[in-house]
């Protein structure tokens, strides 16, 4: 199960254009995964519009890195069906995009968590800061249901 990346656990983040907020948690998820020695896990994000090649906005790349996150080296992609099986834990950043992930993939409901992360694209830095702190928020639960999934 959601072994896809060699032997790791997959946490898949999935927002619009995959360069604001999945991008964002996928980092501060990876950060969190060494400061808690949970090894085993890879974090990765996509987004549910077709921006494929891009890279991290810029306000996010400004947010990230005044956190200690560099996105520096991301690359948007679009989510598939097969990145939604392989994930053990899907993270949806709206209510919107995990309907739209139960359209791809029905099966996906049970492995997935929903967040309350307004899109800060095309707004002042403070909605991207607004964003990540709501993401940070959230950490805790994220870490949980992966708990929940690894048997920790």
């Amino acid at each position: 199960m959601a072994e896809a990346d060699g032997d790791k656990f997959e946490v898949l983040f999935v927002c619009s254009g995959n360069i604001c907020r999945s991008p964002l948690a996928a980092a501060l998820l990876e950060r969190e995964l060494r400061v808690l020695e949970i090894e085993g896990v890879v974090a990765k994000s996509a987004g549910t519009l077709d921006l494929e090649g891009r890279g991290a906005s810029h306000w996010a790349k400004e947010v990230a890195a005044e956190n200690g996150l560099d996105l520096s080296d991301h690359v948007s992609r679009q989510v598939n069906r097969r990145m939604l099986e392989e994930a053990g834990v899907v993270v949806a950043m709206s209510k919107g995009h995990a309907e739209q992930l139960s359209s791809i993939l029905p099966s996906v409901e049970r492995k997935m968590v929903v967040l309350d992360v307004p899109d800060p694209y095309g707004l002042e830095k403070k909605a991207y800061e607004a964003a990540f702190g709501t993401i940070r928020d959230a950490m805790p639960l994220i870490i949980d249901e992966l708990r929940v999934k690894l048997g920790h």
